[in-house]
C-alpha cells in the first residue's frame, strides 16, 4: 500500500524514498502503534486500509474507460470498499487519499477527468456502503468498530517510559 500511494504521490525518481517514508509515518503512527500490537485483529487493519485503496483507484481506472469498462470499474471498487467497511468501517473513506491527489496534481489529470473521478468516487463508494449493508444483513453481521482500544494515559505513560 506504501508503494501504491508513493507511486500516486511522487515522480519515479523519489519513488523508493516516498515508499519508505510513507511506510515509516504510517506503522509509527499513535493509532496503527497501538493497533500493530500483534493481537488477533493486526491483519484487518491493513488489509482494511488496502481494500480502501484499492477501491478508489479501480474508480480511477474508471476515468479513462468507455461506460461498460467503467461501470465494471465501478462495481469492483464499490465491492472493495464494501468488503474495507466490513473488516472497519471507519478506514473505508481512507483511500480518498488518491482522489485528493488527484485534484491536487493538475499536470496529471485534466479538469474534465477530476469531475469524472469525483463523480465515479461518490456514487461507487455510495454502492459500496449500501453493498456492505445488503451483505450484512444477508449475513447476520454485526459491525465491530472498536477492535482496539485507545490507550489510556497511563499507558502511554508507560510506554513512554519504556522508551525513555
Amino acid at each position: 500500500m506504501s508503494w501504491m500511494l508513493a507511486r500516486q504521490s511522487s515522480d519515479r525518481d523519489n519513488r523508493p524514498f516516498a515508499t519508505f517514508l510513507i511506510f515509516t509515518l504510517g506503522v509509527h503512527h499513535i493509532y496503527m502503534i497501538n493497533a500493530l500490537t500483534f493481537s488477533s485483529h493486526v491483519f484487518a487493519f491493513p488489509l482494511a486500509l488496502l481494500l480502501s485503496v484499492a477501491g478508489f483507484k479501480c474508480f480511477e481506472r474508471g476515468i479513462l474507460q468507455g461506460f461498460g469498462a467503467r461501470v465494471i470499474w465501478l462495481l469492483i471498487g464499490a465491492q472493495c470498499i464494501a468488503l474495507c467497511a466490513a473488516l472497519y468501517q471507519p478506514f473505508a473513506p481512507f483511500g480518498a487519499v488518491i482522489l485528493f491527489l488527484a485534484l491536487i496534481q493538475t499536470h496529471h489529470y485534466k479538469t474534465r477527468d477530476v469531475g469524472i473521478f469525483i463523480l465515479l468516487s461518490a456514487i461507487g463508494s455510495c454502492l459500496g456502503l449500501l453493498i456492505y449493508f445488503a451483505q450484512a444483513q444477508l449475513r447476520d453481521h454485526v459491525p465491530t468498530t472498536n477492535r482496539i482500544a485507545m490507550p489510556s494515559l497511563h499507558e502511554l505513560q508507560g510506554k513512554l517510559e519504556t522508551v525513555l
